[in-house]
């Protein structure tokens, strides 16, 4: 026997280590012995002895150690002889386990992260081994997730963990769409994997959108007066909106009701896939075209707007009307009105006659018939002045007669078309 101590040394968990023991006949006579036995935790055998060894002769057995714990184990490996003592050949190793454990400071799930609202959580690795690891680098496995600082080493500069020492990470989930985004956190030794950690996170949106019900533009609205639109605002993402409030940017513009809430009074909550309602009133004091108007739905995380149109026209007389095209005409307040004209020139009419437009009389309700309304009568002309109302120049259509027959009496109508009223 050339040793009765067998140390296989220092294994790692996972591994083995082998030894030969070389059992020797020194004797005068041959030894009839047994298969070697072994005890120990970890520890095997395999025996080339046979039933019989001649003297001087030899035969091995191989000792394997493959731990299966961190720490020093002891065995025993036993040659028993028909007719000699037993020979024990103590047995020792040590296994050293290369293990490491991540912890979440946070979460390993980060749960529902806005889209535009990306969330970091800090995880933690510690050597759970009884001897150094020299680690590999960290890695994140899936779409989604990144690593924006670690203490754990990179690839390109590795470190060694001590026994119970710590490393750590910080890693980012920024989700693109609505989905659930699963994920892996891996340390590496660099020819294995030292441990890993499931992650998860959900993408959400408490995104919505603002439509008009009919339209956004108000149209000419007349000084004085007021025009209302109503706009729906509905949840497209996949979580309730919350703080939800409509507000109104623009001169002459403010929310007549709401069922969004207002910056005054938000709404709490809007589950996602409903909607809410907003009445928003033009009333221009001044005449003029809406300029950077806008109606916005906010929420805590969102926000749409619809920008609005329209434009206002001075309130007109009461003497005056606005033919279809948009043109003011202004009868004279101290001429007689005699309602529907007739044109023509009869034996019973003297006087001078002007040209009266169709339009002018059309936007007083008033017609005209016969012939010759178009001409300026005994040569003289349509007039042009200045009607003293806001400093407007218009143009005068008139007509004046008189009568020789019954009723007596000089009648006179007049138009007026402003070409600056609006």
């Amino acid at each position: 026997m050339s040793t009765q101590l067998l140390d296989l040394g220092e294994v790692y968990v996972g591994s083995s280590n082998s030894l030969s023991v070389l059992l020797l006949n020194e004797g005068n006579a041959g030894l009839a012995l047994s298969t070697p036995s072994y005890s120990g935790a970890g520890f095997s055998a395999s025996t080339q002895c046979q039933q019989s060894l001649a003297v001087g002769a030899s035969c091995s057995t191989t000792v394997t150690f493959a731990p299966t714990v961190a720490g020093t184990v002891n065995g025993n490996l036993r040659f028993s002889f028909s007719a000699a003592p037993a020979i024990d050949v103590a047995l020792t190793g040590k296994g050293l386990l290369l293990a490491g454990q991540w912890s979440a400071i946070e979460s390993a799930d980060f749960g529902d992260t806005y889209l535009a609202s990306p969330r970091t959580s800090t995880f933690m690795l510690t050597n759970t081994g009884n001897v150094a690891i020299p680690l590999g680098f960290a890695s994140v496995e899936g779409a989604g997730y990144s690593l924006v600082s670690n203490t754990c080493g990179t690839a390109a500069a590795r470190i060694t963990l001590e026994a119970n020492a710590v490393c750590a990470v910080a890693v980012r989930f920024a989700p693109s769409s609505l989905t659930t985004y699963p994920a892996t956190l891996r340390m590496s030794t660099g020819t294995a994997s030292l441990a890993t950690l499931a992650l998860t996170g959900r993408g959400v949106n408490s995104q919505g959108t603002l439509v008009a019900a009919t339209s956004a533009d108000f149209g000419t609205v007349v000084t004085g007066s007021f025009a209302e639109r109503s706009f729906t605002y509905t949840v497209t993402g996949n979580v309730p909106a919350g703080n939800v409030r409509a507000a109104v940017a623009g001169n002459d513009l403010s929310i007549t009701s709401s069922t969004c809430g207002t910056v005054a009074q938000p709404l709490a909550s809007l589950a996602s896939g409903t909607s809410c309602s907003v009445t928003v009133r033009y009333a221009p004091a001044t005449a003029g075209a809406l300029s950077s108007a806008s109606v916005t739905v906010s929420s805590n995380t969102d926000s749409d707007s619809v920008t609005l149109q329209g434009a206002a026209q001075a309130a007109l007389a009461a003497n005056c009307k606005r033919d279809s095209a948009g043109q003011v005409w202004c009868m004279g307040v101290n001429n007689a009105d005699t309602g529907n004209m007739v044109c023509g020139y009869p034996s019973d009419y003297s006087g001078t006659y002007y040209a009266v437009t169709t339009a002018a009389a059309a936007a007083h309700g008033r017609t005209i018939s016969g012939t010759d309304c178009a001409t300026n009568y005994t040569g003289n002309t349509a007039t042009s002045t200045t009607i003293v109302r806001s400093g407007l120049t218009c143009q005068t259509n008139q007509q004046r007669w008189s009568r020789s027959g019954a009723p007596s009496g000089v009648y006179s109508r007049v138009f007026v078309r402003c070409t600056n009223m609006e």
